[in-house]
């Protein structure tokens, strides 16, 4: 694979072999992308322009040291606000009160950060490099997040994570069972990712409101349901939550 920076890292740490050569041509995935309007797991187009048959999920080795300091952690609810992709942003809004719902529930979350923000004045809140996140992230209860870097390492691991998508088919993580794709309901907002219809525009310009709809009690209630294991799995990677749970 070609990586560079923190991608390179994580990569190194999933066992994979690094190269300074462009790999999978981009403009194809997106290409392909648009072409199945989303059908297809993304992971299937990027199979074919490599060349690959099969596929399996890489094992997570982190460093020595970050797993030693993560085992003296407790165990959290790890919380991912941040995204390069402000299409994929979830209100910080949001991210603060779901981090008071889950707190008053006894679930211990804690916000992780890859740079300082502000605005996030939560009681656990930490700002961690690549080796230590992907250490606490083998030991969480659970991961939330963005349609980013957290969540898809995530799902090269064992722990179970919520995707919160706006802009995004869940057929991105379809070959990862361990995450939950949490979208508005169609019946609110018709929205299936900007990316697959007309006008085909890769994020909304104005702010994603599928994204804003996707309210915190909600994702709360359901991250309560995944904690406790009451979840019945669907084929195309979408886990419905039980005891009608909903927004």
């Amino acid at each position: 694979f070609y990586a560079t920076g923190n991608h390179r890292e994580i990569l190194l740490m999933l066992g994979q072999d690094v190269t300074d050569h462009v790999g999978a041509n981009v403009k194809f995935l997106e290409q392909q992308e648009i072409k199945s309007r989303g059908e297809i797991p993304r992971v299937e187009h990027k199979a074919k322009e490599l060349g690959f048959s099969s596929w399996a999920k890489p094992t997570l080795t982190v460093p020595a040291d970050c797993a030693e300091w993560a085992n003296g952690e407790q165990q959290y609810v790890l919380l991912f606000p941040q995204t390069d992709a402000s299409c994929r942003q979830w209100p910080v809004a949001y991210w603060n009160e779901l981090y008071s719902l889950l707190d008053t529930l006894g679930h211990n979350p804690c916000v992780v950060l890859g740079t300082p923000d502000h605005r996030f004045p939560v009681k656990r809140c930490v700002v961690l490099n690549t080796g230590h996140t992907a250490a606490l992230i083998q030991r969480a209860k659970l991961v939330i997040g963005n349609d980013s870097f957290a969540v898809n390492l995530t799902a090269c691991t064992d722990t179970p994570a919520i995707a919160l998508l706006g802009p995004t088919t869940a057929n991105v993580f379809a070959h990862a069972p361990n995450v939950v794709c949490l979208q508005t309901p169609t019946d609110v907002v018709a929205c299936s990712g900007c990316w697959f219809h007309p006008p085909w525009s890769s994020c909304c310009h104005y702010g994603c409101v599928a994204l804003s709809n996707l309210v915190p009690s909600y994702v709360a209630e359901c991250a309560v349901a995944v904690l406790s294991q009451r979840v019945a799995q669907v084929r195309e990677n979408e886990l419905r939550v039980l005891d009608s749970v909903g927004p």
